[in-house]
């Protein structure tokens, strides 16, 4: 039995896929898995951009 678990995604823009996109195709070709799952994961919103919120006082 698996748990379900949930990762906070963003809206990705098209600018996001594009670069990585290339991100992913630069880690495929120089042999470099952690790169490509860089890219991988800018594509999908998981990088975790946008997650540290600033705090006005």
């Amino acid at each position: 039995m698996t748990a379900n678990y949930h990762h906070q995604k963003r809206r990705t823009s098209f600018g996001d896929k594009l670069s990585g996109a290339l991100l992913r195709l630069k880690g495929s070709i120089t042999g470099r898995p952690a790169v490509k799952a860089a890219g991988t994961r800018r594509m999908h919103g998981t990088d975790g951009r946008g997650a540290r919120r600033r705090r006005f006082l």
